[in-house]
C-alpha cells in the first residue's frame, strides 16, 4: 500500500444535502400523500397503514427523525481511499 487517506469529511457534505432535502421536500410530500389518500380513499389508506405499520414506522424513524446528518455520519462511519501498487 502506497497511500491511505480518510475521505469521510468530504463524503459527509453529500449527507447534509440529502438530510436537508429529506426534511424539507420528501417528508412534507410523504405526509401530504397520506392526507390526500385518507381524504379520498380512507379505507384503503387505513388498510395500508395497518398492513405496513412496521415498515412505515421503520422508514419514518430512519429518514424523518433528522439523525441521518453529517456529524452522525462522521461519528459512525469511516470512508477510506487506498492507493496500492501493482506488480
Amino acid at each position: 500500500m502506497l497511500h491511505d487517506q480518510d475521505v469521510t469529511k468530504e463524503a459527509s457534505g453529500t449527507l447534509a444535502l440529502v438530510n436537508d432535502m429529506t426534511q424539507q421536500v420528501i417528508q412534507p410530500v410523504y405526509h401530504l400523500i397520506f392526507k390526500l389518500g385518507a381524504d379520498r380513499y380512507p379505507k384503503l389508506v387505513k388498510f395500508v397503514k395497518w398492513k405496513f405499520k412496521k415498515k412505515l414506522a421503520k422508514m419514518e424513524n430512519k429518514h424523518f427523525t433528522g439523525q441521518r446528518n453529517a456529524p452522525m455520519f462522521v461519528k459512525h462511519k469511516k470512508y477510506m481511499m487506498y492507493l496500492f501498487k501493482t506488480k
